[in-house]
């Protein structure tokens, strides 16, 4: 049988990624962990940092 392939470094990113909205997830128990930016828009106190 052949050996697993290793995962590629995108692939190792993104599993990175999954696991760490998955501890987000249980940090923020409750809270809606979905939506967009785009839609929502910026704080109106917010400051772009020069």
């Amino acid at each position: 049988m052949p050996e697993p392939a290793t995962p590629t470094l995108p692939a190792r990113a993104i599993i990175r990624k999954v696991g760490l909205r998955q501890q987000l997830a249980g940090w923020l128990a409750g809270e809606e962990l979905h939506g967009t930016l785009w839609r929502a828009g910026l704080p109106k106190t917010f400051e772009a940092a020069l």
